[in-house]
């Protein structure tokens, strides 16, 4: 029975894996989608033009920035969201497959241990929608500083080379026009 049900699991892990790591990708996209359309206009905004029009044209640039930076907010929190969950799947996989092939009670630590990281995807969720953020209990709102602090100290444990694909900068082109 448990290895249906761990079986079951992992097709889910592995489907809503895929969901956050699709929904990351369209907020990576729409970040420096924002991001060169603020580096756009504030090019605009320096040529040398009525007045009007180049206040116009920064007005324009904060409203992407505004965007930018919102998309930027999503698109970290669902990478630290994204990677709890292919740590959960790939422990829920070793779960499974040491239930199929051994038997036992020694696919438990495994699946203990993806829960424990599906808790902390769900956390991160919750932090994500501002639900932890902005509570009213100083515990609650000290422990998901504590999360986010943590996940920015896990995040940079990891070689720059892993994380060339999503890096949150400007193109070279355009760090020094913005």
């Amino acid at each position: 029975m448990p290895t249906q049900i761990l079986a079951v699991s992992l097709a889910a892990f592995i489907s809503i894996s895929a969901l956050l790591l699709a929904d990351r990708e369209r907020y990576m996209h729409g970040f420096r989608s924002f991001d060169l359309s603020f580096a756009q206009a504030m090019v605009l905004s320096t040529v040398k033009q009525a007045k009007e029009t180049s206040q116009t044209y920064a007005e324009i640039a904060k409203m992407w920035l505004r965007r930018s930076q919102d998309f930027r907010h999503a698109s970290l929190s669902l990478s630290f969201s994204c990677a709890n969950m292919l740590v959960s799947t790939v422990l829920i996989a070793f779960s499974f497959t040491s239930d199929y092939l051994f038997g036992g009670w020694l696919y438990v630590p495994f699946l203990a241990t993806g829960v424990l990281f599906l808790a902390l995807m769900l956390v991160g969720q919750l932090i994500r929608y501002e639900y932890l953020v902005d509570s009213r209990s100083n515990c609650i709102r000290n422990f998901a500083s504590s999360y986010i602090k943590i996940s920015w100290r896990l995040s940079m444990l990891f070689p720059r080379c892993y994380l060339r694909s999503s890096q949150l900068t400007l193109p070279a082109g355009l760090k020094s026009k913005a």
